[in-house]
């Protein structure tokens, strides 16, 4: 290439990556996420999304010792989150032949440990811990997803690296009619998209830099956990969890094990399984179980009238004798 063609090449390149005119209100709406600023519309993004999962989830924190009024995000909630923004993981046959709630939590440590998120340990049950992500680690979790897309890489790229597709899909669902991620400062939705110059360059290189170098570390725990995992099942003569089957991702799995811990059916497995005959069953099932808690407050009911007309009757009684 001559250096007239090199000039060239750089005077287009530069101009195809300034900010639009379009763009300019954009970009004074959302700042810049690297940038030093008081509030930053990133950070409202954030905080959109975490009020999303606290509002939609329904598994919510268990047990937890801690000051003051907060809120956090559950594994559940993680891997919820994850699966919406297209960055969850998948297990194949054999890894999730013998997976539980606990190894799944032992990713989210390994992961929280390594990124310095906040988190404090809650309590599946009294000997099961459990990591619950602070309000601030998830906002930092969301922001360095972010940042972690390669410098030389425009904004919305056809690239399939984590941070690409976590920020296509974090705009696909902006831009959707429907979507219930509401700015928490309004309550109402976020009114431009995201432009292509909303992050600092200078400052995202270095996250740039160690996301690609962290995420292999993390397969190769979760790998070895799941190792770890499954010769422990089998030493045991424990028995794979109906259900589970390769190719679902985190969230899919951990809905699973969630209701088979809650000794519920799923459907889908029923079916599948047993043929609609016990998916009746299962229904017929829970109604008796309906009918049999009416009857026992109906006969509570009665055992407290019973209860008041004796006592009645013993008030009348010793009025008449005194």
């Amino acid at each position: 290439m001559s250096s007239l063609q090199s000039i060239m090449s750089q005077a287009l390149a530069t101009a195809s990556s300034a900010p639009r005119p379009d763009e300019a209100e954009a970009l004074k709406y959302w700042g810049v996420l690297g940038e030093e600023t008081e509030l930053l519309r990133y950070d409202g993004l954030g905080l959109a999304f975490y009020d999303y999962l606290r509002a939609t989830s329904h598994y919510g924190p268990t047990s937890l010792q801690t000051a003051g009024a907060k809120s956090y995000v559950t594994p559940e909630m993680m891997f919820q989150f994850r699966a919406l923004l297209g960055i969850d993981i998948a297990f194949s046959a054999k890894e999730i032949e013998y997976l539980d709630i606990a190894t799944m939590d032992e990713f989210l440590y390994q992961e929280y440990g390594t990124l310095k998120l906040a988190f404090q340990n809650g309590w599946r049950r009294s000997d099961v811990k459990t990591p619950y992500l602070t309000r601030v680690g998830f906002i930092t979790y969301f922001s360095t997803q972010f940042m972690g897309q390669p410098v030389n890489t425009p904004l919305f790229s056809t690239e399939s690296t984590r941070s690409v597709v976590f920020i296509n899909n974090a705009d696909r669902i902006l831009k959707g009619p429907n979507h219930l991620i509401l700015d928490p400062w309004t309550d109402d939705r976020f009114r431009h998209a995201i432009p292509r110059h909303s992050i600092d360059r200078t400052v995202s290189s270095q996250v740039a830099d160690a996301l690609p170098k962290l995420e292999p570390m993390f397969a190769k725990a979760r790998a070895e956990t799941l190792v770890k995992r499954r010769t422990e099942a089998i030493s045991k003569g424990e028995r794979p969890t109906p259900g589970l089957r390769g190719g679902m991702t985190g969230w899919e799995a951990l809905q699973v094990l969630r209701n088979a811990e809650d000794g519920e059916v799923l459907r889908e497995v029923s079916m599948r399984s047993q043929g609609p005959y016990d998916s009746f069953s299962v229904v017929e099932r829970a109604a008796q179980n309906r009918a049999r808690m009416n009857l026992a407050q109906t006969q509570l009911y009665n055992q407290v009238l019973l209860a008041r007309a004796t006592e009645q009757g013993f008030a009348a009684m010793n009025s008449a004798i005194f």
